[in-house]
């Protein structure tokens, strides 16, 4: 069941529009899922892919880091 857990929390941060990070989060209560979630940007703000749309992380990274904090 454990492994249900981590695949599932896998695919939903593939869901991220994080071009850096892509994490994905499961609350389990009594082996049912009871929140699911990923990283992200709140709504009505721009997302990383689309601010970062040829994202390099040799050469973007920092750029990226000081963007992610306004």
């Amino acid at each position: 069941m454990k492994l249900f857990f981590l695949k599932t929390a896998y695919l939903l941060g593939q869901e991220s529009k994080c071009v850096s990070k892509q994490v994905g989060a499961l609350i389990v209560l009594d082996g049912r899922i009871v929140s699911t979630g990923y990283n992200g940007t709140p709504k009505g703000y721009e997302n990383c892919n689309e601010h970062f749309p040829n994202y390099n992380p040799a050469k973007d990274r920092e750029s990226h880091h000081v963007w992610s904090k306004i």
